[in-house]
């Protein structure tokens, strides 16, 4: 994008519009009508209990044969249960998780000038996207910025149109990227070996490298501004992910899971790592995975960053369960269904063509 083109782009107010944080740093102190839930669907007029939290699982004793059965065996109960469960002793350090929070805040921190290059519509071309997010099919907008990308990036080339600023900002995310590529094989490798299917089942239906380990998939990281009007609106409007596995960190509060009616909230903790699975592993789970429904809520007096590592199957891969997952007792439940995870994405847009997945 010219100098010019960008120029243009930020003249005038309706630039504002492009970003909730350039927005709240005008200093309203309403929000526009579209950010306003119904009734409903406000968090002050929903069920939540904030004395529960998600399963936690220890990853520390994953080499021992013993406890690495014990393991797996949470994990699918977590995965089956809640679709959602925190994970430690993954061997990330904090540092570094840290750091990614840090460099994600400093990105969005950026005046407007330095991010306009990445506005753009999701019709465009495959590429680092900054923007904000509008989620639900009522058309209600939701109170996040959000930036994101392919990683790893496949050629030099894809490197460079990573942000250049803040300075540290590839070097992060690229550490961030082999870490997170190593403790998703060890997830997956457990879920196969719970399951009993062959080696690899996951990766290979992920589209994970067997020379390197490495997978296609997205980092977005998103920004929740301070709301002035924060009892009425949402961060993320409730809703499930079209995806197969997310892992995810948090600076704040404000994540919230559903569970049997209820509006779990799932805590910060420095140590942790979230991870949720998404509909394309409930599909392939024929249900054993579920496909958790969230939303995050926002505050009046403080702002909140997440950082998410998307992990999706391969676009022709047929969404189907595998034979182990189907018995007389349970059979197939998602009728309809067989068809690639391209068309199931397609399909998805279709019916809710304002959705950026996340």
């Amino acid at each position: 994008m010219t100098m010019i083109a960008s120029q243009q782009k930020i003249s005038g107010d309706n630039y504002k519009f492009k970003s909730i944080k350039a927005m709240v740093d005008t200093g309203i102190t309403h929000i526009p009508s579209d950010f306003i839930l119904p009734l409903y669907m406000q968090p002050r007029f929903t069920r939540s209990d904030n004395s529960r939290d998600v399963p936690t699982i220890d990853l520390s004793l994953v080499n021992d044969p013993f406890e690495r059965k014990r393991i797996a065996t949470s994990i699918v109960e977590a995965a089956k249960g809640w679709g959602i469960f925190k994970v430690h002793g993954h061997g990330i350090a904090e540092r570094l998780r840290k750091k990614v929070l840090q460099v994600m805040r400093e990105f969005f921190d950026l005046p407007l000038t330095d991010k306009v290059q990445f506005l753009g519509s999701q019709g465009e071309a495959s590429g680092p996207r900054y923007g904000r997010t509008r989620r639900g099919t009522t058309g209600h907008q939701s109170w996040r910025d959000q930036f994101h990308h392919r990683i790893p990036p496949l050629t030099p080339s894809e490197l460079e149109t990573w942000p250049e600023k803040p300075e540290s900002y590839r070097d992060t995310v690229l550490e961030w990227t082999k870490e997170i590529h190593k403790l998703s094989n060890v997830l997956f490798d457990l879920l196969t070996e719970a399951y009993n299917l062959e080696p690899r089942y996951f990766q290979d239906l992920m589209g994970v490298a067997e020379s390197t380990g490495e997978l296609d998939a997205t980092m977005l990281s998103a920004y929740y501004p301070r709301c002035p009007q924060a009892d009425q609106a949402s961060g993320i409007v409730a809703h499930t992910d079209p995806t197969g596995m997310v892992v995810a960190i948090q600076d704040s509060p404000g994540l919230e899971v559903l569970k049997d009616g209820t509006w779990i909230p799932v805590a910060p903790d420095p140590a942790c790592i979230t991870i949720s699975t998404g509909d394309a592993m409930e599909i392939l789970t024929n249900g054993s995975c579920k496909s958790c429904e969230h939303r995050v809520r926002v505050k009046e007096t403080q702002d909140r960053v997440s950082a998410l590592v998307i992990l999706k199957p391969s676009l022709d891969i047929k969404l189907e369960a595998a034979p182990a997952f189907i018995t007389k007792g349970d059979p197939t439940r998602f009728i309809g269904t067989n068809m690639t995870y391209r068309e199931y994405l397609r399909m998805f847009k279709d019916k809710r063509p304002e959705v950026t997945f996340d």
